[in-house]
């Protein structure tokens, strides 16, 4: 299948360093193929990343590998379906200037800041049964605050004012949602707070995914970032699922096939990589 651009390589820095406003006018096969090229094109640096981050092993056990030990099909549910939408929309969603966008992305940011982080739990609290508002604070709370932001932006005064803003400092949004997306995943340690010093290198596989998302993001909208954080994910748990049982049963078969697997894909990348670069000089060269 040919690349529909000179240089995917290009227009991906090019859309870190210019963000667009608008999504690219193009079919919904040509947006997945792209969308499924850029995360190729990161998989093996994300990878290289993440063997880095096992090298310090001091910042503590991962509640990733913890989750799967313990709740293995429903934090696996969790992880590819709700934490893709929820990030997404949390972190993503405000980067484009439409009522939608900022409203969900203001509602979500608000949500992550006053419950996940400051662990203000409105629910649980009003609740008489603490589980079922545990389940509402983390369910449905983000959805009424992005619901509740939507409306309040249907005053055209205050939408104008806001999508101005954004447009004028797109760049600098991007970025902060992009270091936020990382950074927040170093919680995923136990022992982080003795070590924060190590918070750029423990999230440094983040970071990178979350340049991808950022790239589909504003090039083919908010659906197709969710689609490949949620490809992301099922990878990531599916394997490190299986290398658990593998190594826990210490079955060779099982090892070999994870094994096998994270190879496909590693050289997988590194070949749509070398594609990238090739069509990055092509288009040079005609230029």
């Amino acid at each position: 299948m040919p690349l529909p651009v000179p240089s995917l390589l290009s227009a991906f820095f090019h859309t870190l360093k210019y963000p667009p406003t608008k999504t690219l006018p193009k079919p919904l096969v040509q947006k997945t193929f792209e969308s499924g090229y850029f995360w190729l094109l990161t998989f093996c640096w994300s990878l290289g990343a993440g063997v880095l981050v096992g090298l310090f092993p001091q910042a503590g056990e991962n509640a990733v590998l913890e989750g799967l030990n313990e709740f293995e099909i429903g934090f696996a549910l969790f992880g590819i379906g709700y934490a893709s939408i929820y990030e997404e929309l949390t972190f993503r969603a405000f980067l484009r200037g439409s009522k939608l966008g900022l409203g969900f992305g203001i509602g979500f940011w608000a949500w992550f800041w006053l419950v996940s982080v400051g662990e203000i739990s409105i629910f649980t609290r009003l609740s008489a049964a603490p589980g079922l508002g545990g389940i509402l604070d983390t369910f449905v709370l983000p959805f009424l605050l992005g619901g509740l932001s939507v409306l309040c932006l249907q005053i055209q005064a205050f939408f104008t004012f806001l999508q101005k803003a954004q447009r004028q400092h797109r760049r600098f949004l991007l970025w902060l949602s992009i270091v936020t997306f990382a950074w927040i995943h170093a919680l995923n340690f136990a022992d982080v707070l003795d070590f924060w010093y190590l918070t750029p290198l423990l999230t440094l596989p983040q970071l990178i995914i979350g340049l991808t998302l950022s790239v589909v993001r504003l090039r083919y909208g908010l659906g197709y970032a969710i689609f490949i954080h949620a490809l992301n994910n099922a990878f990531g748990i599916a394997l490190a699922s299986l290398l658990l049982r593998a190594t826990s049963q210490a079955d060779l078969g099982l090892i070999a096939l994870g094994v096998g697997l994270l190879g496909l894909f590693f050289l997988g990348s590194i070949g749509v990589n070398v594609h990238a670069l090739v069509r990055f000089y092509q288009a040079k060269t005609r230029s």
